[in-house]
């Protein structure tokens, strides 16, 4: 998704780009307007709350990210349970070992 960001000093110079771009056929739904609180925008299409913040891709990333440490966290363990990685169990293991045996 590629976006286009502009900043503008005023609303006018806004009607106008918005002008200008509804002329070169840009759909309305894909033209966004965030402007200050309390500005008055009359009919230009303001950015929705998933537009303003950065809750979708905040999302994906979280996903992706605890996702992946999961499925790892989970074949370490396997591997550990099933007994075909012993010895990388033992390697993960040993900070634990270490710091119950101190005193």
């Amino acid at each position: 998704m590629k976006r286009i960001y502009f900043l503008i000093p005023n609303i006018e110079m806004t009607r106008n780009i918005v002008n200008e771009l509804l002329l070169e056929r840009v759909d309305e739904r894909h033209i966004h307007i965030l402007a200050k609180r309390g500005t008055d925008m009359g009919n230009l299409p303001e950015a929705s709350y998933l537009q303003k913040s950065d809750l979708i891709p905040a999302l994906e990333q979280g996903v992706s990210v605890g996702g992946f440490t999961g499925l790892m966290s989970g074949l370490v363990v396997w591997l550990i349970r099933v007994g075909r990685c012993w010895r990388v169990g033992q390697f993960l293991l040993l900070p634990l070992q270490v710091y119950s045996s101190e005193p």
